[in-house]
């Protein structure tokens, strides 16, 4: 749920692969392993987007260095996760 307040895709996306990692994940030398396979339209369910802006997201991702995928189809998540703290995120408001 807190993944969806950022406005962007790819900070959704992030936010939710990172929260499945802090749950399941593995920690591996390349990277920290989300061991389900999620096709795009999964994860376009799981972060309220369409599954074409997903895809773009996740290409951005791994041009990025942030996301990879093993040689199971699993994704990595390469380096440290976010610091949303120091990343400010707008807040949309909304109306009354």
């Amino acid at each position: 749920m807190a993944a969806q307040h950022f406005v962007r895709v790819q900070d959704r996306l992030l936010a939710t692969l990172w929260h499945l990692a802090s749950r399941w994940g593995r920690v591996r030398p390349q990277g920290t392993v989300v061991p389900f396979r999620l096709t795009h339209e999964m994860l376009a369910s799981i972060i309220g987007a369409q599954r074409p802006t997903t895809t773009t997201a996740i290409h951005s991702l791994v041009r990025r260095e942030r996301l990879a995928r093993d040689e199971r189809r699993h994704y990595v998540l390469l380096g440290a996760p976010p610091d949303w703290r120091k990343e400010p995120v707008p807040v949309i408001q909304q109306e009354v």
